[in-house]
């Protein structure tokens, strides 16, 4: 959790932080360094777990579905500072915002109904270009408030796929065919497993990571993510 240290304070009297989505300022005895937790709930409540599912199974056969539950803080479309937010998070290297949104993921959570956080790995390459996976920010995050346990290393990215953004349903499973694989089933064996994401967009590369979980004997895969986009 955030705190302040005096010069931090001292530089918000003198220009007072904001909050990156609503715009909110932000008080010297905040938890967070980046977000009003609070305000930006009561701006835009959180969607439906089962309401967010069901628009994902309307683009699936329900036999290719794998994951149960998707536990999401944000729509994109609220606002637009949403996504701006994310790509500050994920593409200038703060961290902090990752670490931020996971801790309001953790209000969302209920710490009982999972055995095991796995985040969403990405390829080698893309973490030596990026510095860190998104998703495991996240899910430390949360694993830190829950203290449901994280492994990182179940789920492995075999190889290396160009950005899933401007490609459509059809084009993202092929780009996605065969990435990845679980390290070791006996792992994940009988668990409840929550998935890790930054945004659901089609929800392509979830599903195909909740697929081989389950095949390889997982109980049940839920997703958490930042934002869906729908």
């Amino acid at each position: 959790m955030y705190r302040a240290s005096l010069f931090d304070k001292f530089l918000n009297l003198i220009n007072p932080d904001e909050c990156i989505i609503s715009g909110e300022l932000l008080q010297n005895d905040r938890d967070y360094r980046y977000l009003s937790s609070e305000k930006l709930l009561e701006l835009s409540p959180p969607p439906h777990p089962l309401i967010v599912r069901d628009r994902l199974l309307s683009e699936y056969n329900p036999d290719d579905l794998g994951i149960s539950k998707i536990i999401s803080l944000f729509k994109i479309s609220d606002n637009h500072n949403i996504l701006n937010s994310i790509h500050k998070f994920k593409y200038l290297g703060i961290s902090q915002i990752g670490t931020e949104f996971g801790n309001m993921i953790s209000n969302l959570i209920n710490p009982e109904d999972y055995d095991l956080i796995i985040p969403i790995p990405i390829h080698h390459a893309r973490r030596r270009e990026r510095g860190f996976n998104q998703s495991e920010v996240i899910g430390q995050s949360i694993s830190d408030v829950t203290k449901i346990p994280m492994d990182e290393n179940i789920l492995e990215r075999t190889r290396y796929t160009y950005s899933q953004a401007k490609l459509n349903r059809t084009e993202r499973k092929s780009n996605l065919d065969k990435k990845f694989k679980v390290s070791n089933s006996n792992l994940v064996y009988g668990k409840r497993v929550l998935l890790i994401d930054d945004v659901l967009t089609t929800g392509t590369t979830a599903n195909e990571c909740a697929v081989k979980l389950l095949k390889s004997g997982t109980r049940r895969v839920d997703l958490a993510v930042i934002a869906v986009s729908y």
